[in-house]
């Protein structure tokens, strides 16, 4: 294992990176058709709904040879993907379970691990999501991929390439995440292997959300469940999914909350067309009721879906466009935010006059052209983040401005995801995995 020796203070670099072998270029592998083939028909027909097609029945050979008519043309076949493949050998009593390690909240840097996740055609990713076994990436182009992470996270080396990888937009996705079938039914919905079903959510500059069955593949793209660009007039910037509930934040100004119904429909629910006086650059869910948004007005708004009013107006809360905010995972008064200047705060929503503390070194621009994400780590107890111009990894301390660490990784890590102990890291056409390293005495509470 690779220890990137995260340093003690700040301005101290990392212990210098062992040059990392060339990886070659990955191709997605096609899984073997079986014998006999079982294939899905999906017919396109006036009236139908998303629900009806999702659940088109298995065809037979001879209903799909030609078209000798040319009236009606061939339906797709569906085949079980390399996805629900991968998953249910995981879940596999006879294999090992991927290590669920929760932090211990004392920590001064990481180790890369290993092992990477490589797409050739995921040229940059902006969002990354996580669920049991699997990692989805989506970004520019439309291209999105999902990857089987347990090698990896396991420390065993050497590449692994995507279960799928497939243009899914037309533009480039804003963001993606993982749902199980949970939130469609009371009864969750099951393969003929009994594993649950996956399903794909992404949300796309083109102004759509789609969600896809990454149970069922055609030609290397997952089936579209369902699927709307009615929300917005404008690109999405960010989509987040808690429960049932989507917020799509859009260049039209606005916020809008869906709804995904046991029919796996996408139906507009409200409307916040008032709140922002330019484009919304992000919005994130904090439980059932209460979600934060920002944008190029400078401002971080939060909104009860309860009362349909904010219960939160930072005017200002960065020296330009506020583009990214996430929510602390222990104290739900915490907001983190990042902005076009060089600043990251942290906000206790019950004394919004100034920034609770604010974070800087993590890039040397003076103004950051490029959205950059930072995450809570070690349980809520530092802040892990890049930078434009930067190829250092920054640990801040959320209880104070102290600077727990810099180390070097090579490459700009602007779109980031922490899952526990591990830290994901995307490069251009990798995914970069990390793991935490302990110190001798735990960061303090980030507010009391």
């Amino acid at each position: 294992m690779q220890s990137l020796g995260l340093q003690h203070m700040a301005h101290v670099p990392w212990s210098a990176a062992v040059p990392r072998p060339p990886k070659p270029k990955s191709s997605t592998k096609t899984k073997a058709t079986p014998t006999p083939q079982r294939s899905y028909s999906l017919r396109a027909r006036a009236g139908s709904t998303a629900a009806e097609l999702y659940h088109a029945q298995p065809v037979e050979s001879a209903d799909l040879q030609g078209n000798p008519g040319g009236c009606e043309s061939v339906p797709k076949m569906y085949d079980e993907s390399s996805v629900i493949t991968y998953v249910c050998q995981v879940q596999s009593p006879s294999r090992s379970k991927l290590p669920k390690a929760a932090s211990s909240g004392m920590i001064n840097g990481f180790s890369e691990l290993p092992g990477w996740l490589s797409d050739s055609k995921l040229v940059r990713a902006y969002s990354m999501d996580v669920q049991g076994s699997l990692l989805a990436a989506g970004g520019k182009n439309g291209h999105a991929a999902v990857f089987g992470i347990q090698r990896a996270m396991a420390g065993q080396e050497g590449e692994t390439a995507p279960l799928l990888s497939a243009k899914l937009h037309k533009s480039w996705i804003a963001d993606v995440q993982l749902l199980s079938a949970a939130p469609f039914g009371e009864q969750e919905e099951k393969t003929d292997y009994g594993s649950e079903v996956v399903r794909l959510l992404t949300a796309s500059n083109d102004g759509s959300v789609s969600l896809w069955d990454l149970s069922k593949c055609c030609d290397g793209r997952p089936l579209e469940a369902a699927h709307t660009d009615t929300l917005h007039t404008g690109g999405i910037w960010s989509m987040h999914c808690h429960g049932r509930s989507i917020a799509t934040a859009s260049k039209d100004c606005s916020v809008v909350i869906s709804s995904l119904d046991a029919a796996e429909s996408i139906t507009a629910v409200q409307s916040y067309e008032q709140q922002h006086a330019g484009a919304v650059k992000c919005v994130r869910w904090r439980d059932n009721h209460t979600l934060a948004s920002c944008g190029n007005d400078m401002s971080i708004k939060v909104i009860d879906t309860r009362s349909r009013t904010m219960s939160q107006d930072i005017q200002d809360a960065h020296d330009g466009c506020v583009n990214c905010v996430r929510w602390h995972p222990r104290h739900p008064s915490l907001l983190l935010s990042t902005g076009t200047d060089p600043c990251l705060h942290l906000w206790d929503l019950r004394h919004t006059k100034q920034a609770l503390h604010t974070f800087c070194g993590h890039t040397v621009a003076a103004r950051c052209s490029q959205i950059y994400q930072a995450n809570f780590v070690a349980d809520g107890t530092a802040i892990a983040c890049g930078g434009p111009k930067s190829l250092q990894l920054s640990l801040y301390c959320c209880s104070s401005n102290r600077t727990i660490s810099r180390g070097d990784l090579g490459f700009e890590p602007m779109t980031m995801l922490s899952v526990g102990t591990t830290l994901f890291c995307a490069t251009s056409k990798q995914v970069i995995v990390y793991h935490e390293n302990g110190a001798a005495v735990s960061s303090d509470e980030p507010h009391q």
